[in-house]
């Protein structure tokens, strides 16, 4: 073969080779290219792409499909704490309708809590206290940081709607580590949380649920500092459980009896999961010997008082009870039927020749004037006449002031084994709630009352703090002592 003939077959071999394979790189007829970014042309959310379907290629915009599923990414701390800055100043800077106010509620409140990343990288922050400006104050993002942890919880766990933007999920998570981020927060952040906590109870509960309950002991255990405070969160649990496991309830009031609200709420839950007998002995062991805080001993008294059967009740606080436990009698006293079980219980000890006392504090927490006039005029006790004057003329409007008049006045100047004898101090006290009450200066009423005090002064028998109580009672109204 010659020259020419061996270049003209080499040269048609390339051209062969050039075609083939420029046609196995064309694009497939109907199908569309990702382009490059070029000088001039759109990129990104405009770019277009081609899926592939048994039915051809459908042009789907990117754009279009981040409508419908909002991209799982947090905002930049910034945005973010500028959100929260929103949220936290919205009751400083938002006027309009309820409407209105309600609407921008929700649209800052899905600025911090939707997703729910979003929400825990704002504990994240108020955690390492990248919000706080005053310490002695809540700033503006730690309040909204403060409300989306508390609205978001519930929104997340109960709240989600029709057409709500919200993508709910669980918020257990974020709820302990904000939990376990509490003691660095400032005082006044913790408050908010409290606040907040038991403002936004609703019939499904509050942030904190039956879930959190151990961690939340644990925490108050490892933090006594911030007792208290985790009590609180540990009392709106147990207050929203109608059940809380019985291991629990043994561990507070046999370990934490220092706690009285948590002594109160552990036996009032064993009361109502009817363990009314193991409620019994454990109340009763706290008040054996003499070593029991008094705090502790009324929050036992009132857990018993107020949710024991009555009849157990009535036993627990005449035994136990001090004629000063004005709670543990208005518990008592309060309860469907009490009064009417506590004046039974009353008779009672008055034919049996009972001791003062337990009469005393079952009449501290009736409220029927026409009853508490009986029995300061019959009680033969002048501690338990005393306390029914007292608890008479503190009602809101006292009734038959000059009855009241008659007792008080027949108790000056007598001595204290006269029939009539009451203590001189708590007849000035029963004397300044009718004074307090009298609408009138001119009416006999007062003058009398006026009277009563400035003999009771004159007597000399009340203590001094009594007697400076009683002068600045009558320089207010323009005698002066």
């Amino acid at each position: 073969m010659n020259e020419r003939k061996r270049w003209l077959v080499w040269g048609g071999f390339v051209l062969g080779v050039v075609t083939l394979v420029g046609w196995w790189l064309q694009p497939v007829p109907g199908s569309e290219g990702v382009t490059a970014d070029q000088p001039g042309k759109s990129s990104g959310m405009d770019t277009s792409v081609s899926l592939a379907s048994e039915q051809g290629a459908v042009p789907v915009r990117v754009a279009d499909l981040a409508s419908e599923t909002e991209p799982e990414m947090l905002l930049g701390d910034e945005d973010l704490i500028a959100a929260l800055r929103a949220l936290g100043s919205l009751d400083e800077n938002t006027g309009g309708t309820v409407s209105a106010i309600e609407r921008r509620v929700d649209e800052l409140t899905m600025a911090v809590i939707s997703p729910i990343g979003r929400l825990q990288r704002a504990v994240e922050l108020l955690t390492e206290g990248r919000l706080t400006e005053d310490p002695t104050l809540t700033s503006a993002p730690e309040r909204g940081a403060v409300r989306g942890l508390v609205l978001g919880s519930l929104l997340h766990r109960h709240g989600q709607r029709s057409k709500s933007r919200l993508r709910a999920s669980s918020p257990e998570n974020v709820v302990c580590l904000a939990l376990e981020g509490a003691p660095t927060w400032t005082p006044a952040v913790r408050d908010q949380l409290l606040h907040l906590a038991n403002a936004c109870a609703t019939d499904k509960g509050r942030f904190v649920t039956g879930k959190h309950i151990r961690l939340v002991v644990e925490l108050r255990a490892l933090h006594p500092d911030l007792r208290s405070f985790y009590s609180e969160l540990l009392g709106f649990i147990m207050v929203d459980l109608p059940k809380v496991d019985q291991h629990l309830l043994l561990d507070i009031l046999q370990g934490e009896q220092e706690d009285p609200l948590l002594v109160r709420l552990a036996l009032k839950q064993l009361f109502d999961q009817g363990k009314a007998q193991l409620a019994m002995g454990l109340a009763g062991a706290l008040l054996v010997g003499e070593d029991t805080r008094n705090r502790v001993r009324v929050a036992a008294l009132s857990a018993v008082a107020g949710s024991a059967p009555m009849d157990l009740a009535l036993d627990f606080v005449t035994e136990f009870g001090r004629a000063g436990d004005l709670t543990v009698s208005m518990a008592l006293a309060h309860r469907p039927g009490g009064e009417d079980a506590v004046l039974e219980r009353y008779s009672e000890l008055v034919m049996a020749g009972a001791a003062g006392d337990a009469r005393r504090l079952l009449i501290a927490g009736v409220t029927n004037p026409s009853v508490l006039l009986g029995v300061a005029q019959t009680d033969p006790a002048a501690s338990v006449r005393s306390q029914a004057i007292m608890s008479g003329t503190g009602i809101a409007e006292v009734h038959n002031p000059e009855q009241w008049l008659d007792l008080l006045e027949q108790s000056v100047g007598v001595t204290s084994s006269d029939s009539a004898a009451l203590p001189p101090g708590r007849a000035a006290y029963a004397g300044i709630n009718i004074l307090r009450q009298t609408a009138r200066k001119s009416s006999p009423v007062f003058k009398r009352t006026v009277q009563l005090l400035e003999d009771l002064l004159d007597e000399g028998a009340l203590g001094e703090g009594t007697a400076g109580i009683v002068r600045k009672e009558l320089s207010a109204i323009g005698v002066p002592r």
